[in-house]
């Protein structure tokens, strides 16, 4: 008896190749760069270039970024980035343990001191997975996200040589010090708040004046809590939970929510 293979069985088999290649694919788009240090940066701005915009209700905005990146196997998708600015308190609602999916994410990042909510969701199409990524951080007492999508080949597409080589790429690559340089070159003419603590304590913290002591230690008597301690740009600290320390020593832990 001959066996004629069932064309029905084919499609499902590819289907199901498919969806393992893009979950595959997608784990090391996110995982690659959850279990890796950002506070030595490994990919740096190449050749900067400067972005102006407006923000609606912000004024005009400009920021730094790479035309290109480093990355001979990754390439930009949707880029430059697109800026948001808003008012608000950071929060992040992280993606459960037995609610993730590989296909959308949510985890918290500390990055160079500076904690980041960051959201990456996954598509894939004509062998390549294509991560869409949104990074939210408190700045100048203000919420700023960047969005952005980036094009991850399969490396076993190539040959052997190549095929490590772009996995190797891919380990190495350091998408969060790259986020967090740009964010540091973020600029906006937003008319002066005398609210706005972030600003306050910018002004008066380099002063070695008796006033602007005093004024200081009023502005940081205000910051009752972590969330206080974040909007007000302090560092944040790499622990579990995360930590942020105030110039008077005091030490405020991220409550989980």
């Amino acid at each position: 008896m001959i066996f004629e293979p069932n064309p029905k069985y084919g499609k499902i088999l590819f289907a199901a190749f498919a969806v393992i290649l893009l979950g595959g694919i997608a784990y090391l788009a996110w995982s690659a760069r959850t279990g890796k240090s950002a506070d030595k940066a490994d990919d740096t701005l190449p050749a900067k270039e400067d972005f102006s915009g407006k923000e609606p209700d912000m004024g005009n905005f400009s920021f730094q970024y790479p035309e290109t990146l480093s990355a001979k196997h990754i390439s930009t998708q949707e880029w430059p980035p697109a800026i948001a600015i808003k008012d608000g308190v950071y929060s992040c609602a992280k993606t459960p343990l037995e609610k993730s999916s590989q296909m959308d994410m949510t985890g918290q990042r500390v990055i160079n001191g500076r904690i980041y909510c960051v959201n990456v969701s996954n598509s894939a199409a004509a062998g390549s997975a294509y991560s869409s990524y949104n990074y939210t951080t408190p700045l100048n007492g203000k919420l700023v996200s960047l969005s952005f999508t980036l094009r991850y080949p399969n490396c076993g597409n190539y040959e052997q040589i190549q095929s490590r080589e772009c996995a190797s790429e891919r380990e190495a690559f350091n998408l969060d010090a790259i986020v967090d340089e740009m964010v540091r070159t973020i600029r906006w003419d937003e008319p002066r708040q005398d609210g706005n603590l972030a600003v306050q304590l910018a002004e008066c913290l380099p002063r070695s004046d008796g006033a602007s002591h005093e004024k200081c230690l009023r502005l940081l008597g205000q910051i009752k809590d972590f969330d206080d301690c974040v909007m007000a740009g302090f560092s944040i600290m790499k622990s579990n939970p995360p930590q942020c320390a105030t110039p008077d020593g005091r030490t405020f832990t991220q409550q989980s929510r």
